[in-house]
C-alpha cells in the first residue's frame, strides 16, 4: 500500500570549518579577513592582528610603553597594496606591515578635533592609487604620500563640506568614484578632480533620482555585471533595505531586501552576491531577493554567530566569515561528493533508518530500502515521491533490493519475508516463502537471462525462474544445510554469465547455475586460491577476468582464471581494513566505504583519499552493503539516515593546488625574520649554524588535510622524502657547502602535483676546511717533515761525531796506553833474566797502565749509556770517583749541590766533557795539591751551570807554571761545552777551578 510519508530530502547545506581561540585565534571577535598575494591569511581581531598559514599564527598586539607596534588591538579592516604592504586599520589609526610579517610604521590619521576613536568602515585603494579610509562618524580620509598621513577627504572635496562619506566604490567603466554619504550618492570625477552636482549625477544614472537614494547610504557595491548595489538607512521603518539596479542607464531598479542589520555586501568570483551582518544571506537571481543561509549551531559542521562582520574570498574560492564567534570557512561551489540527509517521520514506530539497498528504475527514479522504515521512492533530484510499507514489522525490515527485466521490484526482508512489486507499485507477492526457511534474505541479483538469485542468512542460495515462476533452493552437496557458508552477503553475475557469491565464513565461491555446486573457491584456507580472509562482503567485477572483493582485511583484486591477486590493506594505504562497499569510478579509481568513512583508491599507485565533511560527506556510519552506480554515473552509498553520493564524471572548475610557500626558517629552534631570510638568497650560514628547520605549506586551507608533502635537500637526501602532512624538515650537523632545499606537494590521491619550490642555502666551511688552511697545513706538514728529517740527520751526524770522538779517545788514550804496555812488556821480558829488579818495575808500570786503561774504558761506557743522562746519576758518579781517589790520600771531600741542579739533563757529549773536566781536576788535586780538604760546589743561575772545585793544598804560581796535557784537555773540553774554564792558585793557599757553561 502507498502511504504518506514524513521523510523528505533535505537540501544541500554548506559545510563550515571553524577557527576559534582554542585553535590559536587571538579573539573570537574577527572584524576583517584578507588573503595576501603570497597566500597567507590575515585576521583583524579585537585582540590584535594575526597572520595564518593554515597551521601557525603570528600575532601582533599593542603593548603599552613599547614602540614599533599597533596603536591598539581592535583591528577593523585590512588591505594589501601594490608594494606587498598590509594596511591594518584600527580604531586609533593605521599601521603598515610587510607581507612577511614585519612591522613597518604607523600612519597617523589627521582627525583634528574629532573624537579619539574611529569606527572604521573600509580601507580602499582606487584606480589612481589613492588610499581611502572611511569611517562612520568622522567621514572619509585620503592618504597623503608626501606627509605620510591621512588627511580629511573634505579638504579636497569642498562641495561635500556638510556631508559624511561612508563608502567609496570605483566605477569599473567610467572615471568616477561613487561616494556613499549621509545625504545620498555623489560622484567624484577623478579626471577633473571635482564632484558632480546631484543633477549631473542623476543625468548620468537616472535611477538615482528615486527618493530611496536621497537617504543615508550605508553600503554600496558594483558587481561584475556592472549592477549597482545600494543599502540605505530608512529611519521611518528603522530598516536597511538593499536595492539593485537592473540597468544603470535607465530608471530601473528593484528592492532586494536582506534581513536585519547589514555589515557589508560582497560578490565572489562566481558572481554570487552575499550580504552579511545580523544575518547571513545570498542573492537568488530567480526571485530577485536575498535568501537566508541555513544555520544550525547544533550541527557539527554548522555555523553559529550573533553577527558577521566581514566576508572574504581566497584564491581557491573558499569564503571566510569573520564573526562574533570566530572564523567560519566554507566553499559554496558544487562538489563531486555530497550527502543527502533523511529524517524519519514522527508517526513511525521506529526511528531507525539504516539504508540497506538501492535500485534505479527507468526514468532515473531511485528506490531506497531501509532496515526498519520500509522503502522510499525518490526522483532523480532525491525529492520524495512515495513510501512503500507493508504495515508488517518483518516487511519493513528490508535487507536487499533489485529491479528485474520484467520491471518488478524485489525486496528481501527479515526472516525470509519477500515482497515483489510491479512497475505500477502494485504488490504482486509478499509473505514468508517456505523456500527461505525463515532465513533473512540478505542479497538479490538479477541475471541477464531474467533469473533472480537470492542469498540468505545461514547460507541458502535460491534461484527464481521467471519462465516457470518457480524457486529452486541450492546448497552444496557437502553441506546440505548450507550453514557452513555462513551468510551469503553478495550475489553477482560476471560478464561471462557465471554466478559468484561472497560468504561470511567460506570465502568467495562460484556457483554452478544448474546444480548450485561450488565450482571455484577463494579463501584464506584454500591452498590453491589462498586469499586474505575467510569472510567477504561486497564483490564487483571490473572486467571479464578481474573482480574486486571487500573484506575485513581490505580490498583484493583477483583474476580467477590465473589466480593472480593484488591486495590493498591498511599496511599499504587504506585508511582501514574493514571495507564494506566498493564501486568502480573508472578504470583507474575505486570508490569504497569502510564502516565509518568513504574514500577513493587509485588502483595503479595504491594511493587513497578519504572524503570528509569538508568534501560534503557527513555520515560516519556505513554498516550495510548498500551501493549503486546510477546510469548518470553518480555513485551512491547508503549510511545511517544519509546517502553519500559521488559524481566521478562531473566536470567542475577546481582551483589548482597552490604552490608550496616557505613559511618559516629556524636556527636551533629559533624563528628567523622570514622577509630578510628570503630576500637574501642563498641563505648564508656560518659553520656553527648547521642546525636548521625549514617550514613550508601549500596555502590551501579547506583541503590542507588531503595534501601530501615531499622534500629533498640536494647533497644530503638521495631521494625525495615523503613527509605526509608534516610541514617542516630539520637538518643537523651539515658540512660546509652549497645546498638546495626542494619541496613539492600533491593531493593525497595523486590527482594534482605542484611545481617544486626551492630554497638555496650556503653554509660556510670552518677555517680548518678552507683551501688556504689546507695549503698552510701542507706547508706546515712539509716543514715538520723537513724538521724531523733534519733532526734525524743531525742526530745521525751527532752520533757519527760521538763515534769519531770515542774512536779518537780510544785511539789516543787506549792506543798509547797499549803501546806503552807493549814496550814495557818487551823490556820486562828482556830484563827478566839479567835485571830482575828492573823487570819488576816494568811489570808494575804495566799494571798501572792497565788500570788506567780499564778506568778510561769504564768512563766511555758510562758516558754513552742513556740511563746516565740524568744529573742525579752524573753527580753520584762524581761523588763516587772523588771519594775513591781522595780518601786514600786523607783528603776530606765536600759536595754542595743546588736543588735546581738535580733536574738538569745533559746530552751525551756534554755529560762526557763535564765529567772528564771534573775527573781531571780531582786527579790533579790528588797528585799535586797535598791538600787536606776539597770543596766541590754545583750551582745553576739563569740556565748557566757553575762547577767550582776548591782545595787548601800547596798551590802554585800560575804565571810560572808549565801546564801539561791534562790542563790543556780541560780547556779544550770547556770549549766543546761552549763554556769558560778558569784556574786560580796562590802558593801556600790552594787552588780553585771554575767551570761555567749554558745548559740550554
Amino acid at each position: 500500500m502507498l502511504l504518506a510519508t514524513g521523510v523528505h530530502a533535505q537540501k544541500e547545506v554548506y559545510i563550515y570549518t571553524r577557527l576559534h581561540k582554542n585553535d590559536g585565534l587571538a579573539s573570537n571577535h574577527v572584524y576583517a579577513v584578507l588573503q595576501d598575494s603570497h597566500g597567507f591569511m590575515w585576521f583583524g581581531t579585537s585582540n590584535g592582528l594575526q597572520r595564518y598559514d593554515g597551521q601557525q599564527f603570528q600575532t601582533f598586539r599593542h603593548i603599552p610603553g613599547r614602540t614599533g607596534q599597533l596603536p591598539d588591538n581592535k583591528i577593523l579592516r585590512l588591505m594589501e597594496d601594490d608594494s606587498s604592504r598590509i594596511w591594518a586599520a584600527s580604531s586609533s589609526g593605521v599601521t603598515l606591515f610587510h607581507i612577511a610579517g614585519r612591522y613597518l610604521k604607523q600612519v597617523p590619521v589627521m582627525r583634528g578635533n574629532l573624537s579619539h576613536t574611529m569606527e572604521i568602515l573600509d580601507i580602499f585603494r582606487d584606480r589612481e592609487g589613492n588610499t581611502w579610509l572611511t569611517t562612520r562618524k568622522q567621514g572619509a580620509f585620503i592618504y597623503n604620500p608626501k606627509t605620510g598621513h591621512f588627511d580629511p577627504a573634505l579638504t579636497c572635496l569642498p562641495q561635500l563640506a556638510h556631508t559624511r562619506i561612508m563608502d567609496v566604490v570605483q566605477d569599473p567603466l567610467l572615471p568616477y568614484l561613487w561616494l556613499a554619504t549621509d545625504d545620498g550618492i555623489r560622484l567624484y570625477d577623478q579626471e577633473k578632480n571635482k564632484c558632480l552636482t546631484r543633477e549631473n549625477t542623476v543625468a548620468l544614472f537616472p535611477f538615482l533620482s528615486a527618493p530611496e537614494f536621497r537617504k543615508p547610504i550605508l553600503n554600496m557595491m558594483i558587481d561584475r555585471q556592472h549592477r549597482v548595489w545600494i543599502t540605505t538607512w530608512d529611519a521611518a521603518t528603522v530598516s536597511m533595505p538593499t536595492f539593485v539596479s537592473d540597468d544603470r542607464q535607465h530608471q530601473r531598479f528593484h528592492k532586494a531586501a536582506a534581513a536585519g542589520e547589514q555589515a557589508m555586501l560582497f560578490e565572489d568570483s562566481r558572481k554570487r552576491v552575499w550580504s552579511v551582518g545580523e544575518f547571513f544571506t545570498s542573492y537568488q537571481q530567480g526571485s530577485g531577493t536575498f535568501e537566508t543561509i541555513h544555520t544550525d549551531e547544533r550541527y557539527q559542521y554548522g555555523i553559529d554567530f550573533d553577527r558577521i562582520y566581514h566576508i572574504s574570498e581566497d584564491k581557491q574560492h573558499n569564503l571566510w566569515l569573520g564573526t562574533s564567534n570566530g572564523i567560519f570557512l566554507f566553499n559554496p561551489d558544487p562538489k563531486k561528493a555530497g550527502t543527502v540527509l533523511l529524517r524519519a517521520g514522527m508517526d513511525k514506530k521506529t526511528s531507525a533508518l539504516n539504508i540497506t539497498g538501492f535500485c534505479e528504475i527507468p526514468g532515473g527514479d531511485v528506490i531506497v530500502s531501509t532496515w526498519g522504515s520500509g522503502l522510499y521512492y525518490f526522483d532523480p533530484q532525491f525529492r520524495l515521491k512515495k513510501e512503500f510499507s507493508t504495515g508488517d514489522v518483518n516487511g519493513d525490515l528490508c535487507w536487499s533490493l533489485a529491479y528485474d527485466s520484467a520491471q518488478n521490484i524485489w525486496v528481501g526482508c527479515q526472516l525470509g519475508y519477500l515482497m515483489r512489486f510491479d512497475k505500477n507499485g502494485t504488490l504482486v507477492e509478499k509473505g514468508q516463502h517456505p523456500v527461505f526457511d525463515n532465513r533473512t534474505i540478505r542479497c538479490i541479483t538479477v541475471a541477464r537471462n531474467g533469473e533472480v538469485w537470492l542469498g540468505t542468512q545461514h547460507g541458502l542460495i535460491v534461484k527464481y525462474d521467471p519462465a516457470t515462476n518457480s524457486y529452486t533452493r541450492f546448497t552444496d552437496q557437502r553441506y546440505p544445510s548450507g550453514e557452513q557458508f555462513g551468510n551469503i552477503n553478495k550475489l553477482v553475475e560476471d560478464p561471462r554469465g557465471r554466478i559468484w557469491a561472497t560468504t561470511s565464513t567460506y570465502g568467495i565461491i562460484e556457483i554452478d547455475r544448474q546444480t548450485g555446486a561450488v565450482k571455484q573457491r577463494f579463501s584464506q584456507e584454500n591452498k590453491t586460491n589462498k586469499t586474505l580472509s575467510y569472510g567477504y562482503g561486497d564483490l564487483l567485477w571490473l572486467s571479464d577476468t578481474l573482480f574486486a572483493a571487500a573484506s575485513d582485511y581490505g580490498i583484493e583484486l583477483i583474476n580467477p582464471d590465473n589466480g593472480r591477486m593484488k591486495q590493498f590493506t591498511l599496511a599499504n594505504g587504506l585508511p582501514d581494513n574493514m571495507i564494506v562497499n566498493i564501486l568502480k569510478e573508472n578504470e583507474a579509481y575505486l570508490c569504497f566505504s569502510t564502516n565509518h568513512e568513504v574514500g577513493r583508491l587509485h588502483i595503479p599507485s595504491g594511493k587513497t583519499v578519504v572524503y570528509g565533511a569538508r568534501d560534503g560527506i557527513l555520515d560516519d556510519n556505513y554498516e550495510s552493503i548498500a551501493n549503486i552506480r546510477l546510469r548518470s554515473g553518480k555513485l551512491l552509498i547508503g549510511g545511517n539516515r544519509t546517502i553519500a553520493f559521488i559524481q566521478p564524471d562531473k566536470k567542475l572548475e577546481v582551483a589548482p593546488l597552490p604552490n608550496v610557500t616557505i613559511t618559516g626558517f629556524k636556527l636551533f629552534s629559533i624563528q628567523q625574520p622570514l622577509d630578510s631570510i628570503l630576500s637574501n638568497t642563498p641563505i648564508r650560514l656560518s659553520h656553527r649554524e648547521n642546525y636548521f628547520t625549514v617550514e613550508f605549506a601549500s596555502l590551501s586551507y579547506a583541503d590542507k588535510d588531503k595534501i601530501v608533502y615531499y622534500y629533498q635537500l640536494e647533497g644530503v637526501d638521495k631521494d625525495w622524502v615523503r613527509a605526509g602532512n608534516i610541514r617542516f624538515a630539520t637538518y643537523t650537523n651539515l658540512d660546509g657547502g652549497n645546498y638546495t632545499f626542494r619541496v613539492k606537494a600533491e593531493k593525497a590521491d595523486g590527482s594534482a602535483v605542484t611545481p617544486e619550490t626551492t630554497l638555496k642555502i650556503h653554509i660556510s666551511s670552518p677555517y680548518w676546511r678552507s683551501w688556504w688552511f689546507y695549503l698552510l697545513a701542507a706547508v706546515l706538514l712539509a716543514g715538520v717533515v723537513y724538521l724531523v728529517q733534519r733532526i734525524r740527520i743531525q742526530r745521525l751526524l751527532d752520533m757519527e761525531s760521538v763515534r769519531k770522538r770515542i774512536a779518537r779517545d780510544l785511539h789516543d788514550d787506549m792506543g798509547s796506553t797499549l803501546s806503552t804496555i807493549n814496550i814495557l812488556s818487551e823490556m820486562a821480558r828482556m830484563k827478566i833474566h839479567t835485571d830482575q829488579e828492573r823487570a819488576l818495575e816494568f811489570i808494575h808500570s804495566i799494571s798501572d797502565n792497565s788500570s788506567r786503561m780499564m778506568e778510561s774504558m769504564d768512563d766511555i761506557v758510562w758516558s754513552i749509556n742513556p740511563v746516565n743522562d740524568s744529573m742525579q746519576n752524573i753527580l753520584a758518579r762524581m761523588r763516587e770517583f772523588a771519594t775513591t781517589v781522595l780518601e786514600p790520600k786523607d783528603m776530606l771531600c765536600e759536595f754542595i749541590i743546588d736543588d735546581q741542579v738535580q733536574h738538569i739533563k745533559l746530552d751525551l757529549e756534554s755529560r762526557h766533557d763535564f765529567f772528564m773536566i771534573f775527573k781531571e781536576s780531582v786527579n790533579n788535586i790528588a797528585k799535586y795539591a797535598g791538600a787536606t780538604q776539597v770543596r766541590t760546589e754545583f750551582t745553576l743561575k739563569r740556565s748557566i751551570l757553575y762547577l767550582r772545585i776548591e782545595d787548601n793544598g800547596s798551590g802554585f804560581d800560575t804565571t810560572r807554571a808549565e801546564y801539561g796535557n791534562g790542563i790543556a784537555n780541560m780547556h779544550k773540553r770547556a770549549q766543546e761545552l761552549k763554556g769558560k774554564l778558569r784556574l786560580d792558585s796562590v802558593p801556600g793557599k790552594g787552588t780553585t777551578i771554575t767551570l761555567e757553561f749554558n745548559i740550554s
